[in-house]
């Protein structure tokens, strides 16, 4: 089903209808999380954009890195495809980390 999103929701509009509402709530999710990470002190996220910016890209790669993969890593087992996007997004978040959010990144990545 992931590898066909596109064409499951041009055929199906009552699927596209849920899929919208779907994403739209992981993508309050996701703000949620960046804007409590950014309470905590682990993340600098000084304005809403920056906010809105890592809510697109990471719901970006959470929808559609199995497509990717697919295409682009198939010569790599199924955990190095995963480790690959999960350091993606750690990279990502690493760029408005503070010293605490970094140290738990590169404690991450490292795993």
């Amino acid at each position: 089903m992931l590898l066909s999103i596109v064409h499951l929701m041009e055929q199906n509009k009552e699927m596209s209808v849920r899929h919208k509402k779907t994403q739209k709530h992981r993508n309050a999710t996701l703000k949620a999380n960046i804007n409590s990470l950014t309470k905590l002190g682990y993340l600098k996220v000084n304005h809403e954009n920056e906010t809105e910016y890592l809510v697109s890209t990471i719901s970006l790669i959470a929808r559609f890195w199995i497509s990717e993969a697919t295409i682009s890593f198939r010569q790599l087992s199924p955990e190095k495809q995963t480790n690959y996007y999960l350091s993606l997004v750690g990279k990502l978040l690493s760029t408005y980390a503070a010293i605490k959010g970094k140290k738990q990144i590169q404690l991450f990545l490292e795993s």
